[in-house]
């Protein structure tokens, strides 16, 4: 069976709210009342919601699982993040990522901002109901969509093993703000190499850009795939993502590690790479970027050491 995920900022409204049509928890033929929106479970919840965190709605009429997550600024590459990892693992079969953001309108966003960040729940509340019975049909015709979707997919035959028949993976979280997660996979894949090797390696992975939903492989070492995931503005909620989905997929721990790098360069260096990117200014953020690579050269050499030696012991993450 599919396992559904419905995700959008805070996961706990539009993603709610489309889950619960999906299921058949509110009506599709007209626009429900405000106790029953908040009878669907999750829905502007007092409970305190970790981002990242997949939490399951029930099952549908198929058997298909349906999880809601909240993905904070991540934006609708999360999508093709979660597709991504899940076709590198051999079980892009099993999941079916949906943004709910689409819909979503002011009263929205700024009653869930007043209820769920500001706990001004009397405040808040009315707004999001308001705004989520304003936009209601538009979340019933992306289920409906969805669930089309769902019915063409059930008539192909997949091999239950299949998740297990691809190499095994590491991914290295890169945020987007900077790279030296790149450099660490470096070390980790010539553990060897003299360091002006790694850093004109590193200059020409040009595809490595830190943006949510990027994926680069870099190559094999002692029997894994290394890969590089954007992790955009959100990398702390990219790697958590990731090590649920292991869990929700049921993959071994042992075939399927993230790395959250602890290496960051300096706050200079990161607020003068955001100006330059302002301003548009490559030339001086390649030379910039390579400045820190130097400096943070031997740091990243003992995190792709101690990624290699943890990942031997199966004790990474």
């Amino acid at each position: 069976m599919t396992k559904v995920i419905y995700h959008c900022y805070g996961g706990s409204h539009s993603s709610v709210t489309t889950a619960g049509i999906h299921l058949g928890l509110l009506p599709r033929d007209r626009i429900p009342g405000a106790r029953e929106l908040l009878q669907v479970p999750h829905f502007d919840g007092n409970e305190a919601v970790a981002p990242g965190h997949f939490r399951v709605m029930g099952y549908d009429w198929a058997g298909n699982e349906v999880y809601v997550l909240g993905k904070r600024t991540l934006g609708r590459s999360f999508t093709f993040l979660l597709q991504k990892a899940a076709q590198i693992l051999g079980c892009s079969h099993a999941l079916y990522p949906v943004d709910t953001t689409e819909p979503i309108n002011l009263l929205m966003v700024f009653g869930g901002f007043l209820s769920r960040r500001l706990k001004m729940v009397a405040a808040g509340r009315p707004l999001v109901i308001l705004g989520t019975q304003l936009a209601y049909f538009r979340f019933v015709e992306l289920a409906d969509q969805v669930e089309e979707n769902l019915r063409k997919r059930s008539g192909e035959n997949h091999n239950s093993r299949e998740q297990f028949s691809s190499p095994r993976a590491v991914f290295y979280i890169c945020p987007q703000d900077y790279r030296l997660a790149l450099l660490s996979a470096g070390f980790h894949l010539y553990p060897e190499a003299h360091g002006d090797f790694i850093l004109k390696w590193a200059s020409q992975q040009k595809k490595v850009t830190g943006k949510i939903g990027t994926v680069s492989c870099l190559g094999s070492a002692g029997g894994y795939h290394l890969y590089v995931l954007g992790g955009g503005g959100e990398p702390q909620i990219v790697a958590r993502t990731l090590r649920e989905l292991r869990n929700l997929l049921g993959i071994p721990r042992s075939h399927f590690y993230v790395v959250e790098s602890c290496v960051a360069p300096p706050l200079l260096f990161r607020w003068l790479a955001l100006i330059f990117k302002i301003f548009t200014w490559s030339e001086g953020l390649r030379l910039l970027e390579k400045k820190v690579f130097r400096s943070m050269m031997e740091a990243c050499r003992d995190e792709g050491n101690r990624v290699k030696t943890t990942i031997k012991e199966g004790v990474l993450d």
